[in-house]
Parts: C-alpha cells; sequence; structure tokens
C-alpha cells in the first residue's frame, strides 16, 4: 500500500458483457499479491480524474475505458497502467512514456480461444461447413451420398488440414500457439519472422520462410504478430495462390485489406475471418455473401477462459512491476523490439539465417 490509497485502481465502464467477471477475478489475484485495489465504475458523462481517492495509485487498470493525458497528469505515483487493447495500445501512449510509465496489454490472455477458433474457421472454411448447414436447413441436402460422392470444393481449399502447407506470419504468442494447433492435424509448417531466432522456429517444427516464399508454398496463410511480423503489401496478397485460405482471427493490421477483400469478392481467394478492417460489418458488405467466406462478428477472445486468462495475465505484470521487476516483454506495449525491419528484403535475409 501507499499509505494514503489504494495501490491498484480498476477502472470500469461496465458497459462490455463478461467484464465484471474479469473485474472481479482480477481484483482477488492482485490482493492475492498482497495489494490493496479499490474497483470504480466510470459513467459516461465522468472523467477518471474526478474518481475519489486515486492520488497514491501506483497502477491504473482501464476496462473499456480511455484515458486522457489530465487524468494521468493526476496520478503523481503512477507506475503502470493496465488494460485489453489487443496491441493497439493507448491514444496517450507518449505521455506514459515520457514519465517511464508502463503499459500492460492483457490481450495475451486471448491466445487459447484465439487459436481454436482459428482452427474451427480454417475446418469450416474447407469442409464448406456453413454451406452444408444452410442446405440441410431448407432440405437441400442429398441423402444418402454414394461411398465415391466427393464433397470437395473444385476451386478452393478443401480436404483435411492433415497434409497442407500453413504458413504463420509472425511468431508472438498466439504464432507460436497456432501454429502447434495445425502441426497437431499434420500440416506442414513455415513461418515468416524477422526478429525471431531459429530455437523457436525449432520448437514449433515450422521452417523459416520469406515472404516470397509464402506466395509459392502455402495453402493456408494464418495471420499472427509480433514485431519480427512483416505486412502482406497489395502486391504480396495478389501473389498469393489461387484457392489458398487466408485466416484473420488476428493480425488484419498486417495485410493489405482492400487488396484481401478484393481477391476474397473475385473468389480467387478463400478467407476465414473474426477480423475486419472496419466494424461493424454493413449487411450489404459483398463478403458476406462469397460461398467461400466464413465470418464470425469479432468472437474470437470472447470467452470466460480468455477473461480469466487475461485477468491473471494483468494481475501477475502489475505485481511484477509494483514489486520492482520487469514484466513478461510480450505483454508491454511497446513491444521491447518494436520497429524492427520487417520489410521484404529483411525478412528474406532471415530466411536465410
Amino acid at each position: 500500500m501507499t499509505g494514503y490509497g489504494p495501490d491498484v485502481v480498476i477502472v470500469d465502464s461496465g458497459l462490455a458483457a463478461g467484464s465484471a467477471g474479469l473485474r472481479d477475478r482480477l481484483r482477488r489475484r492482485l490482493t492475492n499479491h498482497g495489494l490493496q485495489v479499490q474497483a470504480m465504475p466510470l459513467r459516461a458523462d465522468q472523467r477518471i480524474q474526478s474518481l475519489p481517492g486515486l492520488t497514491g495509485a501506483r497502477a491504473l487498470v482501464v476496462l473499456d475505458v480511455e484515458p486522457d493525458a489530465d487524468d494521468i497528469d493526476a496520478l503523481p505515483e503512477l507506475e503502470v497502467v493496465a488494460g485489453v487493447t489487443d496491441g493497439t495500445g493507448l491514444a496517450i501512449a507518449d505521455q506514459l512514456a515520457a514519465r517511464e510509465i508502463l503499459f500492460i496489454d492483457g490481450s495475451r490472455g486471448y491466445t487459447q480461444s484465439r487459436v481454436e477458433l482459428a482452427v474451427g474457421l480454417t475446418i469450416a472454411g474447407m469442409r464448406r461447413i456453413t454451406m452444408w448447414h444452410s442446405a440441410m436447413l431448407v432440405g437441400l441436402a442429398k441423402w444418402p451420398n454414394p461411398s465415391s460422392h466427393i464433397v470437395d470444393s473444385s476451386r478452393h481449399l478443401s480436404g483435411t488440414v492433415c497434409g497442407k502447407n500453413v504458413a504463420v506470419v509472425g511468431l508472438d504468442p498466439f504464432g507460436t500457439a497456432v501454429a502447434r494447433a495445425y502441426a497437431e492435424l499434420g500440416a506442414t509448417l513455415y513461418a515468416v519472422d524477422c526478429v525471431a531466432d531459429d530455437s523457436v522456429f525449432g520448437q514449433i517444427g515450422a521452417q523459416r520462410i520469406s515472404v516470397e516464399e509464402l506466395t509459392d508454398r502455402a495453402d493456408i496463410i494464418v495471420l499472427a504478430g509480433g514485431p519480427g511480423a512483416p505486412t502482406l503489401t497489395a502486391e504480396i496478397v495478389d501473389r498469393i495462390r489461387y484457392g489458398a485460405q487466408v485466416v484473420t482471427v488476428a493480425g488484419v493490421q498486417r495485410i493489405d485489406m482492400p487488396a484481401l477483400r478484393r481477391r476474397a469478392c473475385d473468389g480467387s481467394l478463400a478467407w476465414v475471418t473474426d477480423s475486419y478492417d472496419h466494424v461493424p460489418v454493413a449487411a450489404e458488405d459483398p463478403i458476406l455473401w462469397q460461398p467461400q467466406v466464413v465470418h464470425v462478428p469479432g468472437i474470437g477472445g470472447h470467452t470466460v477462459e480468455a477473461a480469466d486468462a487475461v485477468a491473471d495475465i494483468l494481475a501477475d505484470n502489475i505485481s511484477m512491476v509494483l514489486s520492482g521487476e520487469m514484466p513478461d516483454p510480450w505483454d508491454l506495449l511497446p513491444h521491447p523490439l518494436a520497429g524492427a525491419d520487417c520489410t521484404l528484403g529483411s525478412v528474406a535475409e532471415g530466411a536465410q539465417r
């Protein structure tokens, strides 16, 4: 304790479904670390700085709340801010950096939930599960199927994950975990990352390749993230082999979305996604009507298990910072290696290491 207020203040808008569970678990975990915690709701017409008893707080957790510069100025003892921003950080990042206040992002807690969704979407797309489901609803499914009948698509990636070439772009925690999940199903793994060392590739059984090789080899391309993840430009997207599947449950900022949309709409790529360039997706959006596109509305990290994991990650990192230790680098924003050169040339050089 600081002696004149809580160590940690949790500010919650109360608008997000499940936020109460996350907040309550976070408070319990922080208390178990020996910290004094105060949780406060923030009305739409309030500002954080107007809440009582914050002056001595050393840590501020914001859940669906965006602090401004004045809020931070009102907390002279602040050492760490934490929240869940899915890797985007806060608008006041420069001010936090100027005061050497760390920012912890708990989004790593979404990893397992998103991994399972990514694999599920891949299989749904390859086996055309949504189409068959709809056909059964309206009585168009034909029974029985002859033993020789093949129901795969003749234009897009079909069949089983086993034996397919899967390329993961970026070996952040989601990237490494999702790579292992596809490997468990028998896929051959490739990965593109310009800062991960060879041991990381070895641990997941992936071959390091360049972006240029990705476009020729990959049947399935999974967008992940991390400081070593390159951006797939429009030129790269245009070179991805016809009929391949692109998976975006994370990492949409790592791909040229207009180019991906164009290829999905002209039918030359399959796309399975939980992430979008603009939300909400309009009912008239053409991607909703493409038979080789499977889409769900941003549900990847929204499970009870993910919320629990987020709370644990935030609590453990906050405790480390307030004890004078460094937090997990994967939970720091910006990442310690942010700013790495991941242009095509640097990625190609990494592939030769």
